[in-house]
């Protein structure tokens, strides 16, 4: 939570030990404090905030998935990204990504409607895919929106994923999309992109940067990456009849 302009709060799970004395050393550049409720306030330098749109806290341990969970829910006002050691909290251009990202959304939805080839899925959605390296480990992961194809989960599986409330797909989507909330981004997106998405099987994997007016579209089988103008739309295969495009609005971001 936004305190002042440069002031935050985070509410951290009780089983995620918060050792100031550690958090200070490990981040000089903030001043941290503990409040109630196992939460930390944050006191950002104006400057930084106004240059970077983010900051990072450096954790001491890692955090496992039910406290990312804890962390995301009782922080749902704050657009948090977890890359290990660090928490990066994004603190500029909200209205303007959140508005993106329904335009993006909207299109893919409005195409499964007609096509009834697949569904498309929020932010929300877990995926928990066995490690195709190590069968017995579990990798969870989000994305900004996935469409899952009915040629690779039936209509009825995925609707029984829905009634049941079985947590989290456990078949890799057939179209992932990630997109960069600040400058800071693009680099660990194309990361999860390429070792996450695309590792575990993702047929389609486009990582959107407005900051850049970029695409970075990745194709199953191949960690590399093609480099495409925002402002050309994405037209695939595997979303036939679709004319994806990313470009509304990214004229707002400059």
């Amino acid at each position: 939570m936004r305190l002042t302009e440069n002031s935050f709060l985070l509410r951290f799970p009780k089983s995620y030990e918060l050792d100031l004395m550690v958090l200070q050393q490990n981040n000089p550049n903030l001043k941290l404090d503990l409040a109630e409720n196992h939460t930390l306030k944050i006191n950002v330098r104006a400057f930084e905030l106004e240059k970077y749109e983010f900051f990072k806290i450096q954790l001491p341990q890692s955090l496992n998935h039910p406290e990312i969970e804890f962390l995301e829910i009782e922080n749902n006002d704050d657009r948090l990204e977890f890359d290990f050691p660090y928490l990066i909290y994004s603190t500029g251009m909200d209205a303007i990504i959140g508005a993106i990202t329904l335009l993006i959304a909207s299109q893919l939805v409005v195409w499964t409607i007609k096509t009834k080839k697949g569904n498309a899925y929020s932010e929300n959605t877990d995926y928990k895919v066995p490690d195709p390296d190590n069968p017995d480990e579990i990798i969870w992961v989000k994305a900004d929106l996935t469409y899952m194809s009915y040629d690779k989960l039936s209509e009825d599986e995925q609707e029984t994923y829905k009634k049941d409330g079985i947590v989290g797909f456990q078949v890799p989507p057939t179209v992932a999309v990630e997109i960069t909330s600040n400058r800071y981004q693009r680099k660990p997106l194309l990361w999860k992109m390429r070792f996450k998405w695309m590792f575990l099987g993702t047929d389609l994997g486009i990582v959107v940067c407005p900051f850049r007016k970029e695409l970075y579209i990745f194709e199953k089988g191949n960690y590399d990456y093609k480099t495409q103008s925002i402002f050309e739309p994405v037209i695939h295969p595997l979303l036939e009849g679709l004319i994806w495009d990313f470009s509304q609005k990214v004229d707002k971001i400059q």
